[in-house]
């Protein structure tokens, strides 16, 4: 947000320079196709952002806003950087009220009062004359201790890897622990729109309004609170996505085409996923999920558990999950079971998923492709290895896909398992977890999220093993 008249007039230029720009994209006659159509896109959503941003700050300061929603303690400090905005201190002015130096409120408001003490926010709330009301639940029972309150999250069912390194704060978010109650308490409303109490009364996290596709065992803690996990991640990434939705190939011509046009790996397929305005995550939890996907308002988001370094197996799950969100309409969340599940194996719409990815990857050339490896062994089970690598080859397919795609589709009476054989073929220097984590920071919008939001996902984009 702009929050300073220097602000304004530095933004009120980059702005007039970005139009300049894209008014001479949109009159250029030599376009390249689909990445000139993503630039001009990228840009015409750069200069909507600036001037979203232009305008509140205008608005603010002619008196055209008469009030600003704070809807919890996270949103705070924004809603101090605009009341001082609206009432027309500027941040020196702010400073002199405080008995501060100018910096001293330049820094605070930059890092969003990330490191003031709430006395402090209270002196500044109070110095510009803000009327700050919220609900505040009458209950006086003490907080919780930090090891008391992991304890209840895990027996509601939340591994305790999750609660650790995902849900509980770092050390700079939590040094007493009132603070660190508090900051738990901010992410549980984000994630399942519970606070600590709430988690803590109930037996579980089934008071959340869960609206899940599950599997079976969907009635255990575990399940249901780490699907809650999961919907809540779905909700913050979606806020990162810039790019309008643009419409799914439904086909598989199409998906290839789209995914692979610079070359089939998973980091040009995750790139064509942003570009398609589908915000992609990766997990590395170790709980038995395979991967979700949700659609809200028309914001769509894929998250997909990664398994060690095998960017073709996290691809082939990247090209099911955009199955479901090509073959479900509307507002949707489907949680996957692990692969290995009975109910997996044995439904319909998944068997579905798993061959429209495996014909994307081939681009419908699967059974062509396998019999031509069969062939290629001549009917020598220990050539089928050298077999796959030629077949790959020649059909400019990754070996280490082509190699998965036969493991799954051999039949399986021979009782041998293939799946040792594939795993050798697959690439030494890859890293799913990696390419899809990089593939975020260069395309997520973390501007538009508050604080508590982005200290979540930056926790996530951290903690994998790397």
């Amino acid at each position: 947000m702009i929050a300073t008249e220097h602000q304004f007039r530095t933004t009120s230029r980059k702005l007039v320079k970005l139009k300049s720009s894209l008014e001479a994209l949109r009159r250029a006659k030599d376009d390249d196709g689909i990445f000139g159509e993503a630039r001009l896109l990228s840009l015409a959503e750069t200069v909507a952002e600036l001037e979203d941003e232009l305008r509140e700050y205008v608005e603010l300061k002619t008196g055209a806003v008469s009030e600003i929603a704070v809807e919890s303690l996270a949103d705070l400090p924004k809603a101090l950087i605009k009341g001082r905005v609206a009432r027309g201190f500027s941040q020196s002015d702010l400073a002199t009220e405080l008995g501060v130096r100018p910096q001293q409120v330049q820094r605070w408001e930059a890092e969003e009062y990330a490191s003031a003490a709430f006395a402090t926010l209270a002196r500044i709330a109070e110095a510009l004359h803000l009327d700050i009301r919220h609900r505040v639940p009458l209950d006086d029972r003490p907080s919780p201790e930090p090891r008391e309150l992991r304890r209840a999250l895990v027996e509601a069912g939340l591994p305790r890897a999750v609660v650790d390194h995902r849900i509980m704060p770092k050390a700079s978010r939590a040094s007493r622990p009132s603070l660190l109650v508090d900051e738990v308490d901010a992410r549980l409303r984000k994630l399942f729109g519970l606070g600590v109490r709430q988690v803590m009364s109930a037996s579980g996290f089934e008071a959340t309004a869960l609206q899940f596709r599950l599997p079976a065992n969907a009635s255990q803690s575990r399940t249901r609170a780490y699907a809650g996990y999961l919907d809540g991640i779905c909700k913050i990434v979606a806020k990162t996505v810039a790019r309008p939705s643009a419409v799914i190939p439904d086909t598989i011509e199409d998906m290839h085409a789209r995914l692979f046009a610079d070359g089939m790996s998973l980091g040009a397929a995750v790139e064509a996923c942003w570009e398609l305005g589908i915000g992609i995550v990766a997990l590395d939890d170790s709980i038995g999920f395979s991967g979700a996907c949700s659609r809200r308002s028309g914001r769509a988001v894929i998250v997909l558990r990664t398994r060690g370094t095998e960017e073709a197996r996290a691809l082939f799950d990247l090209v099911h999950e955009l199955y479901h969100l090509v073959a479900t309409t509307g507002d949707f969340v489907v949680i996957e079971d692990d692969e290995t599940s009975n109910e997996r194996r044995q439904s319909t719409e998944e068997r579905r998923a798993d061959r429209f990815a495996a014909e994307v990857l081939t681009d419908g050339r699967l059974e062509q492709l396998l019999h031509l490896i069969v062939a290629e062994a001549a009917g020598n089970a220990a050539n089928l290895k050298t077999a796959t690598e030629t077949v790959a080859k020649d059909a400019g397919i990754p070996v280490g896909v082509m190699a998965n795609l036969f493991a799954g589709n051999i039949d399986q009476s021979s009782n041998r398992n293939w799946w040792a054989a594939a795993r050798s073929l697959q690439q030494a220097d890859e890293h799913a977890w990696k390419t899809i984590r990089d593939a975020f920071v260069r395309n997520a919008s973390l501007q538009r999220l508050d604080r508590i939001e982005r200290d979540l996902l930056n926790q996530i984009l951290e903690t994998a093993d790397e």
